[in-house]
């Protein structure tokens, strides 16, 4: 056991994509910690972390008088702290890019995560401005076929066994799910689409994917709440909305931007008075 012990602070699940990739190495390194997680999107959601975090972001790692609150910050952390574990490649070559590619992710893709906003368990959803993605795309899949053919002999992840680079990528394997990102479209020769089985088949990201956060209506002040987080789910319930005026129905444009605020690939129109869901924002 680790004396005193990690806590590590995360947010919601379901969207908080840099809370899964310390979270998602040190489970699957088993070391142990204790795990906080803080409900995003409510009205205490700053308030609960500011006690946690001095940048007031999640993810946030707690060991004795040390905070870091960084996720390539915390995945640092734990290689120095464990050098018997593997979060880096021993070799050093492998190692240098790693890192790198892990920075390349830390610092780049901003397109992706904005126009794919990671909802872990939702599947069919559409990007919000689809042609931002294809260079990001078209960069990861040459990125992960790169690291597989000069690095990945011994295993199937980037650099053979899981490391850091690994759960670093997670949150886009997450991404590229959800969004059915059409992968030879930009490049893939199959080298991606297994990687990214080898990394949806971990025993911690079954973990993280049984642990299903409800979603909350994005219409402000209907309290609706359900598990699923499917595209066709929610346009089924925002359309209920037509059966009883909603809040906004005389203000479309303050519920079009309470619906983008919470889930922006998703809009709403005023039509006869109502406000039904489409597959994507506005633009």
């Amino acid at each position: 056991m680790v004396n005193p012990p990690y806590r590590l602070v995360i947010g919601t699940k379901a969207w908080s994509s840099w809370s899964l990739r310390p979270w998602i190495l040190m489970r699957q390194l088993q070391i142990p910690f204790d795990e906080v997680e803080i409900a995003l999107r409510t009205p205490d959601t700053a308030r609960d972390i500011s006690r946690y975090s001095p940048s007031d972001k999640v993810p946030v790692l707690v060991h004795g008088d040390v905070t870091v609150w960084d996720s390539l910050a915390i995945v640092e952390y734990m290689a120095d702290r464990h050098p018997e574990l593997p979060v880096w490649p021993a070799d050093a070559a492998a190692r240098a890019v790693a890192r790198s590619v892990s920075a390349e992710m830390h610092a780049g893709f901003a397109a992706l995560r904005q126009n794919c906003p990671m909802d872990f368990n939702a599947r069919g959803l559409s990007p919000a401005d689809a042609g931002a993605i294809p260079s990001d795309v078209r960069r990861i899949v040459g990125l992960w076929s790169d690291c597989r053919r000069r690095f990945g002999g011994a295993g199937p992840f980037l650099f053979g066994q899981f490391s850091a680079a690994d759960a670093m990528y997670a949150p886009v394997v997450s991404r590229f799910t959800s969004y059915d990102i059409n992968l030879p479209a930009h490049g893939d020769d199959g080298t991606a689409k297994a990687y990214m089985a080898a990394v949806s088949g971990l025993p911690a990201w079954a973990e993280w994917a049984a642990n299903k956060a409800p979603a909350q209506c994005f219409i402000d002040g209907c309290p609706a709440m359900w598990r699923s987080t499917t595209s066709s789910e929610r346009s089924a319930h925002v359309r209920t909305h037509a059966r009883a005026p909603p809040r906004f129905a005389d203000q479309p444009a303050t519920a079009l931007a309470a619906a983008q605020r919470h889930y922006g690939r998703f809009a709403v129109r005023p039509d006869a008075g109502c406000l039904f869901a489409v597959g994507r924002a506005a633009r």
